[in-house]
């Protein structure tokens, strides 16, 4: 399994998670290095990104 398929794996299970608790999210957006979505509450938006690469991987939450 690549860094790539396990990024998309540990997206796809957080996405998961954040729609169990009652948040809305929107699709999942693959780009060259990191996978990312929108958790979204009402005004709030908070941008969800797992990034593979050499080091491994690494996730960012960012309030938008």
């Amino acid at each position: 399994m690549t860094l790539k398929d396990k990024a998309e794996s540990q997206i796809n299970s957080l996405k998961d998670s954040i729609n169990f608790s009652g948040y809305n999210t929107d699709r999942i957006v693959t780009r060259e290095y990191n996978h990312e979505f929108n958790a979204i509450d009402g005004k709030q938006r908070v941008k969800v990104q797992i990034f593979f690469g050499k080091k491994g991987l690494k996730k960012l939450f960012r309030g938008i």
